[in-house]
């Protein structure tokens, strides 16, 4: 019952776009930027940067369970807890690259059309 408890916990998190803030102002406060995190949006190959997904999250009450934003949520997540887990203090651009795409093997978003 504890695992269902916390799948819960985690899918109901996942779609907190201030769960997502919180992970930017960790993040760049770490030197995670723009360039690692185009990586990471699963639109990032068209200008998506850092300040314009924290105003979409701002404004957003909930993503969707299972859309690409929760995606990005995880990978989010996952270079945190990744760069976190290596006990390192500040980051460098080229690292929190190859985090990121270590998260988009990890966590894949279907292309949009």
């Amino acid at each position: 019952m504890a695992s269902f408890s916390r799948h819960v916990k985690l899918r109901a998190m996942y779609t907190d776009p201030k769960h997502t803030l919180k992970l930017l102002h960790e993040l760049e406060n770490l030197g995670f930027d723009d360039e690692a995190f185009a990586l990471v949006h699963h639109m990032g190959h068209r200008g998506q940067t850092i300040k314009r997904h924290r105003r979409y999250c701002e404004k957003t009450r909930k993503f969707v369970q299972g859309s690409s934003n929760t995606q990005v949520q995880r990978r989010l997540e996952f270079v945190f807890s990744a760069f976190k887990g290596g006990s390192l203090s500040v980051g460098s651009s080229e690292l929190f690259c190859k985090l990121a795409e270590d998260a988009r093997t990890k966590f894949p978003i279907r292309e949009q059309k």
